[in-house]
């Protein structure tokens, strides 16, 4: 027997048995969710998953934006309090009406570029449950973000990965700041990899927050976000994706 198949398949498992079944635990709820899509483009197309920020820029207008400026198909699909543990889990991202990312994947069977800007509530959640017993931790956190871009990559020719504000009074700034360094590391070496530094880009526009202390976007900061997430995307495309 492979020995490191076993540790991997061990890994994973302690992983899993740590996030819930079901969104019944506090932190843990989601509102529904939405998908938005234009088939009109070229195919492969682009899949998007996010949690609200994505969602409140509207899942269709953000699908259609990227349909006309880069030319493909798209899909977005996002709910508010969506982590990577939930997009990963059938049973959580459920609730929101939404499916897995790897479901997503193997629905459509052939992607070019699946976005993943997701990480500020796996943040929140990691915060409130600090101390507690059976807590998402961090480490649990690095292993979801490998199960996403696992699933992204299994019919995706490329996956970007979208970092975290660090701009949210309920996400301590440690563990936003690990949060990231974990989407730096799991892109790391990986030429299908790739992340687009929303924290940096948004860091000297306080205007673009609801508030000093949210991390949820004004109107100026929709339209920032809605073209940051569109021209990461362009990015990979003029690049090999």
């Amino acid at each position: 027997m492979n020995h490191k198949r076993l540790a991997m398949s061990v890994m994973l498992f302690v992983i899993a048995a740590c996030i819930p079944d079901d969104t019944s635990k506090p932190g843990w709820g989601l509102f529904p969710g939405s998908v938005g899509s234009n088939d009109t483009g070229s195919s492969p197309g682009v899949l998007v998953v996010g949690d609200s920020l994505t969602f409140n820029l509207d899942v269709q207008q953000l699908a259609n934006a990227i349909r006309f400026f880069r030319g493909t198909d798209v899909v977005v699909a996002a709910a508010g309090g969506a982590s990577m543990a939930h997009f990963n889990k059938a049973s959580l991202i459920g609730d929101a009406g939404l499916s897995t990312i790897q479901q997503y994947e193997d629905f459509f069977g052939s992607v070019r570029i699946t976005v993943i800007a997701l990480g500020s509530n796996d943040a929140r959640i990691i915060t409130g449950e600090r101390g507690q017993d059976g807590a998402y931790t961090l480490d649990e956190f690095a292993g979801q973000a490998q199960i996403a871009v696992s699933a992204a990559l299994s019919h995706s020719q490329c996956a970007i990965l979208v970092n975290v504000a660090n701009h949210w009074s309920i996400a301590a700034p440690d563990v936003v700041d690990q949060i990231n360094a974990t989407i730096a590391e799991v892109a790391g070496g990986d030429p299908r990899i790739r992340t687009s530094d929303w924290n940096a880009f948004s860091a000297p526009h306080p205007e673009w927050f609801a508030s000093p202390t949210d991390i949820h976007h004004s109107d100026a900061g929709k339209i920032a976000y809605r073209d940051f997430i569109n021209n990461a995307i362009a990015a990979a495309m003029a690049t090999g994706c």
